[in-house]
């Protein structure tokens, strides 16, 4: 007798949580690192392909439309497709607005505030051309602090001048639609509508026509005027739609052939521009590979370092480029040689920072056992 398995039969088998979704965020942010590590180090002819928001050449949908470029394109919007399937999890055991936003504070900020102090107070007197007394007077010193509550700063005075690139961490421009997202979940718990599936779902659809239609009207590109609002608007779609798939997990079949179907058409709609009307296939393929049982590996099972991963790789490789400009124009050997620092870093924060932040879950609520204090989303 064939029985067919969903989503949610699979959360119900392992206590709330897909048994791959540890790799797959572990994954995601190494893919992230591997493709930074190639721009940080610049091309050898001294030019480099900027990537904005995970997409190429300022967000523009090149003319050859490659896997590569559909992997790169999709590696952030991913992350945010799996943070909104276990955010929503996390918000509906808790359901409370109060008990909601401390965990989510617990899990971002800490790190967070942790790598922004490092990169200010450390590596910037480190590696900056001014004297001592004028990087701690610049504006732009204080500033850079502002990260912690979203407010986007990428320069630190006179860091990284001579680089390819003079980002200090260009991953942290996820963090105003992190914070979007969060907070617009907040909004329905509070407003009692995120768990109505029916209300919400009623919701979702209303957004999603209005921004398929305005997609089949323009093929959306990422242009300098255009790019935060853009980029920003798409990954917090993308978190959406994994808040939809939590809701109607016990009705969404856990099937290889509707992965792979959606592997293709997803494909086909990203290289044809079709940007919004692409993310309900991506993010089942993304949730699906979160519900898969992999192979035991214990680097990923000893904790949870994707977030460390993502905050850490891009001011390392910086680092790693300014003092040894040897590697400019060698993105692997820039790889090879960060790779362990990074991940180090990584470990650490997890266990030193992370991890121990998240024990003081059981001083607010029942619910300390709650398998979604190992996710996260992308804050890059």
């Amino acid at each position: 007798m064939f029985v067919r398995q969903t989503l949610g039969d699979v959360l119900s088998k392992n206590k709330g949580l897909g048994p791959g979704f540890d790799l797959v965020r572990i994954g995601l942010a190494a893919l992230i690192f591997y493709g930074h590590c190639f721009w940080i180090a610049g091309a050898p002819n001294g030019t480099a392909t900027i990537i904005v928001g995970g997409m190429p050449n300022g967000g523009h949908i090149p003319h050859v439309f490659t896997g590569q470029t559909y992997l790169r394109n999709m590696l952030v919007p991913m992350f945010f497709a799996v943070s909104g399937f276990l955010v929503t999890g996390s918000a509906f055991r808790t359901n409370s607005l109060r008990t909601f936003l401390i965990f989510r504070i617990f899990r971002i900020v800490p790190a967070l505030f942790t790598e922004v102090f490092l990169s200010a107070l450390f590596l910037g007197p480190l590696l900056t051309t001014f004297s001592l007394r004028d990087y701690l007077s610049d504006p732009r010193f204080f500033e850079y602090f502002g990260n912690i509550i979203g407010r986007v700063r990428f320069i630190l005075p006179g860091v990284f001048l001579n680089n390819p690139q003079s980002a200090v961490n260009v991953n942290l421009w996820t963090l105003p639609a992190e914070f979007y997202c969060y907070l617009i979940v907040a909004a329905l718990l509070a407003a009692g509508l995120l768990s109505r599936r029916k209300v919400f779902s009623l919701i979702f659809l209303i957004v999603t026509l209005y921004l398929v239609g305005q997609n089949f009207l323009e093929v959306f590109e990422i242009e300098e005027g255009n790019k935060d609002l853009l980029s920003n608007s798409l990954v917090v779609y993308y978190f959406f739609c994994g808040c939809l798939l939590f809701h109607w997990r016990e009705w969404i079949p856990f099937n290889f052939g509707l992965f792979a179907t959606c592997t293709i058409v997803s494909f086909f709609l990203y290289a044809n521009g079709l940007i919004y009307v692409a993310p309900l296939f991506v993010t089942y393929m993304v949730i699906y590979m979160g519900m898969v049982k992999f192979p035991r590996v214990f680097f990923v099972q000893s904790g949870d370092y994707s977030y460390g991963v993502y905050l850490y790789g891009f001011p390392i490789a910086q680092a790693i480029i300014c003092v040894a400009p040897q590697l400019r124009g060698h993105g692997l050997w820039l790889l090879v040689v960060a790779a362990p620092t990074v991940f180090a870093f990584a470990a650490l924060s997890w266990h030193f920072v992370e991890k121990p932040t998240l024990r003081l879950k059981r001083i607010f609520a029942a619910t300390a056992s709650d398998p979604a204090n190992r996710e996260s989303a992308p804050v890059q």
